[in-house]
């Protein structure tokens, strides 16, 4: 058996066990996109980044933002039970709402800033798997180890299906000459 030989079926059994990896790393991150948020969401609603809409005339007047924030913990929220629980808050002017966020739980909420009405609260998914996906909500050291364990394998899968997916015609080529 030639070195080239010998070298192409190394390739081939390595491409083989590191796309097993990947498929492997695949499903682990299925599996947190699909079972995580309905279980750290602690019965909340998941929620989408689409602003809901104020339907308060422009007539009454605007919550100043001590106004919001007590009309929020007003509403006894799961999650935010004090100031402290509130991360950031933002005011939309041209939609006449405020966005509130308790970032350490992915929990956001949007209230009407005239009437401190509740338009939309609950869990965050999408920043919770863009921040802790790939197991970096076990530990984050681990999710970044295997996030680059991930990109090795990724590329090491990609070269050598190149390598495997070439090598047929450079041995026409070579053999032609």
């Amino acid at each position: 058996m030639s070195i080239r030989q010998r070298l192409s079926n190394r390739f081939r059994v390595l491409h083989r066990w590191l796309g097993l990896g990947v498929v492997i790393l695949t499903l682990v991150w299925v599996v947190e996109a699909i079972a995580l948020p309905p279980i750290l969401a602690a019965d909340l609603p998941t929620i989408d980044h689409t602003l809901p809409v104020s339907t308060t005339p422009d007539t009454v007047p605007t919550f100043s933002v001590h106004q919001a924030i007590q009309a929020i913990l007003n509403l006894h929220l799961d999650g935010i039970d004090s100031v402290d629980k509130i991360d950031a808050i933002t005011y939309f002017p041209k939609l006449n709402i405020y966005q509130f966020e308790n970032q350490a739980q992915y929990l956001e909420g949007y209230i009407n800033a005239q009437t401190g009405e509740l338009l939309k609260y609950g869990f965050n998914a999408e920043d919770f798997l863009a921040q802790q996906g790939l197991l970096k909500w076990v530990h984050t050291g681990l999710g970044n180890l295997i996030q680059s364990v991930s990109l090795l394998v990724t590329l090491t899968v990609v070269i050598s299906g190149c390598y495997l997916f070439l090598n047929p015609f450079w041995v026409k080529k070579f053999r032609s000459d």
